[in-house]
């Protein structure tokens, strides 16, 4: 797919445009093709991460790459005076694809390469029928009058089932280009309702802390050559391993959250800057301040905490700056909101 369109350009909107250059069988080649080969790319990858162990860092590097070939890529539209978006489908779409297969072997319960690998090929040949049945519906319907952007095709005639169709077609395609980003929020968002309907990870963590405490404490006729096994991730078992409907509810509502939010957000700005207030205000102050007066709370001895009071009041003092840092941000970002919407309406 992402060959197909750079050939014109335009991604996926751009499908039935390339389709009608390229020629429908030309096309559909194109497609089959690098679709096998997407399979099989990702059964190396899915046979790397089984040979290092299971690590899943190799998606860390991927950031790098995106980084680069974003620098790279601007560095090139300006001494080309070609654009920025022209030369970068082809990589973006390959890395994206990657972190996100990673990112979907993990959150399976079954982990395996086969399993694995039928999930990638499933998900390709979905995604390869609904890329041409759109193009060829898109050429049959407009013809040589089809444009650049499917959209604006349909937009220029009147709505009828054939259109309506394709709308719907092509909204089956938005909903399933799913960022990586989606994996890791689903699993904290499902952590939560874990830990509040059954408190998993403290129960698990309690245990842990009770067999250190055991094995510190015993006597010197042990061998002392035994190791301690390290135990399993208590995180990934809670998911795997919680109830279904919360966790086939939980992905359900955080996805579509997700989908109402990109709907009806048209100023990413908004959204980096209540990610800001809250993680400014979290991470630095209300976090280490909750965090310190908790562990005191639970685990602090009487004995000594006269002599912890300023460190009490310290993470009391920072609990209260942080929630005031916060109020003051989001006042802050709502001020701006309904300033821009007035310079909207006049």
């Amino acid at each position: 797919m992402s060959f197909l369109s750079v050939i014109i350009g335009g991604g996926v909107v751009g499908l039935p445009y390339s389709f009608y250059h390229t020629g429908i069988p030309l096309g559909i080649f194109f497609n089959v093709l690098f679709g096998l080969m997407t399979i099989c790319s990702s059964v190396l990858l899915l046979k790397a991460k089984d040979l290092s162990g299971g690590l899943t860092g190799f998606q860390l590097m991927i950031i790098y790459f995106i980084v680069t070939g974003d620098i790279l890529a601007s560095f090139a539209s300006e001494f080309t005076g070609t654009e920025e978006n022209a030369v970068i489908y082809t990589s973006r779409a390959f890395y994206v694809f990657i972190t996100n297969l990673y990112a979907t072997v993990r959150s399976m319960k079954n982990q395996s390469t086969l399993e694995g690998t039928s999930a990638v090929a499933f998900a390709i040949f979905i995604s390869m029928g609904i890329y041409v049945t759109l193009s060829i519906m898109g050429i049959y319907m407009f013809g040589s009058s089809i444009k650049h952007d499917l959209l604006d095709s349909i937009g220029n005639e009147k709505y009828t089932w054939a259109t309506i169709v394709l709308c719907i077609t092509f909204f089956c395609v938005l909903i399933f280009h799913i960022p990586f980003v989606f994996f890791f929020g689903r699993e904290n968002f499902l952590i939560v309702i874990d830990e509040i309907d059954r408190r998993s990870i403290s129960k698990s963590l309690d245990r842990q802390i009770y067999n250190i405490n055991i094995y510190s404490n015993e006597t010197l006729n042990e061998d002392e050559s035994e190791e301690i096994k390290p135990a399993q991730n208590p995180t990934q078992l809670a998911i795997m391993n919680m109830k279904k409907k919360y966790q086939y509810g939980g992905t359900i509502l955080i996805y579509i959250l997700e989908i109402i939010g990109a709907m009806f957000i048209k100023d990413l700005g908004i959204i980096f800057s209540i990610g800001a207030a809250i993680s400014g205000s979290a991470t630095q102050f209300i976090i280490p301040g909750y965090f310190y007066v908790f562990s005191d709370y639970k685990f602090g001895t009487q004995l000594g905490r006269h002599n912890r009071k300023c460190l009490i009041f310290t993470g009391y003092l920072f609990m209260l700056i942080g929630i005031l840092f916060f109020v003051s941000l989001m006042y802050g970002t709502l001020l701006n909101i309904i300033a821009d919407s007035e310079e909207g309406v006049d």
